[in-house]
């Protein structure tokens, strides 16, 4: 639920000349810190231009949907107090007192929340049969089968981007101290199909995201004759943060995903971190494009 901040203009900032003042640098700077120690920020939005171009309140419907989605988001993330108004077609104002770590929160506000789930296809492609074109400080790794790991992301990611696999993709996921690489096949589910999602702690406190999924996800996997034992590679904005069996989609529309061994510090207040941020990011993927502006 929101917690609306009340308007409240500091003793000191009196008189016309000063209060213009005011208004020009919430309007250049994304972040402020307020008398009441909160944070302003100024978010842009980008509508289609036949939006722009039309008449009277339509013209700031695309601005109030996104708002609305990142009312939920915050939510999701436990953000309690908070306050989402809208400026123009093209601008949000943002205040709230959540000040630990700007990057984190300009990725909650900013990030598509576009997800995947796909098949995780291992054994594609043939990395015996191109053993020879793996570039130095990239190993080839296990038997049955075998797959590509580095301690470096980029120098991973930069080789794995230079194929391509019909109907699929490579990407990189932490592994003993560094990246393997993962086959993903096709995309058997969306952020459409996401009904909710959530920060939860089980019964010790660990943090994790229950993510509940419209029944029809089990119905397509079945469809597309996926066992049990497969793995379900859960893919937001790009980047795989995690599997989960096929079996959870089967058996029900539930899933739980925990922070990623290697990919998120192993500390508490992190983890939970992590997983109020994609559990908002998660909760409403953005209708439109946002930014946090700079100037």
């Amino acid at each position: 639920m929101n917690h609306p901040a009340t308007d409240r203009k500091p003793r000191l900032f009196r008189g016309p000349l000063v209060a213009l003042f005011v208004l020009v640098v919430l309007l250049l700077v994304p972040a402020l810190a307020t008398a009441g120690g909160r944070i302003v920020y100024r978010l842009g939005v980008e509508p289609p231009k036949e939006v722009l171009q039309g008449e009277g309140e339509s013209k700031n419907a695309y601005a109030e949907l996104t708002a609305e989605r990142l009312r939920k988001r915050f939510v999701a993330a436990g953000i309690k107090e908070f306050e989402l108004r809208t400026a123009s077609p093209t601008t949000l104002f943002l205040e709230t007192g959540w000040d630990h770590d700007r990057g984190w929160m300009e990725a909650l506000i900013a990030s598509p929340g576009m997800l995947e789930l796909r098949r995780v296809t291992p054994g594609k492609p043939n990395w015996l049969g191109l053993a020879r074109q793996i570039p130095e400080g990239i190993e080839l790794r296990g038997d049955h089968p075998p797959y590509l790991w580095s301690a470096r992301r980029s120098a991973l990611q930069t080789f794995l981007q230079r194929i391509t696999l019909p109907n699929g993709r490579l990407t990189v996921f932490p592994d003993e101290g560094g990246y393997r690489s993962v086959s993903l096949g096709e995309v058997v589910a969306t952020q459409r199909q996401v009904k909710r999602a959530s920060a939860q702690q089980s019964s010790t406190g660990a943090p994790f995201i229950a993510i509940d999924f419209e029944t029809a996800v089990g119905a397509s996997l079945a469809v597309a004759h996926v066992s049990e034992v497969e793995q379900i590679a859960i893919v937001l904005d790009g980047e795989l943060i995690g599997y989960v069996p096929a079996k959870s989609f089967l058996d029900r529309a539930t899933v739980r995903l925990s922070p990623p061994q290697g990919a998120v510090p192993d500390d508490r207040v992190q983890r939970n971190l992590w997983v109020r941020q994609v559990a908002g990011r998660l909760a409403a993927p953005l209708p439109i494009a946002i930014a946090v502006l700079k100037e």
